[in-house]
């Protein structure tokens, strides 16, 4: 019988999406760390996103506004918790920081 440690697993790493901002979304909405409201914030401007194709498209302005502003809220949500969930709503803000860029 082979046994393996916890300390010996491979750490896998996300790359930066919709996908994976909405997995943070799940996580805190289920743990009570994000508000109903802020969470439907959250999937509706990522959806916005994921309908553009780049920055330059015609609505892209508002839609990265947008991005800014709720990373920029989910940032100081995370410094006013002592939770667990404070590195998810720093994450979560990352995340939609990163999605942001890559339309840029």
């Amino acid at each position: 019988m082979r046994s393996s440690r916890a300390q010996q697993q491979m750490k896998i790493t996300w790359p930066a999406s919709s996908a994976v901002a909405l997995a943070y979304v799940d996580q805190l909405t289920r743990s009570k760390g994000l508000q109903p409201e802020r969470a439907r914030a959250v999937k509706t401007a990522l959806d916005r996103a994921d309908g553009l194709r780049s920055g330059q498209d015609k609505n892209a302005g508002p839609v990265l506004d947008q991005l800014d502003a709720i990373a920029k809220q989910l940032e100081s949500d995370a410094g006013t918790t002592a939770t667990p969930d404070a590195g998810r709503l720093k994450a979560l803000a990352a995340a939609i920081r990163s999605r942001a860029s890559k339309l840029r």
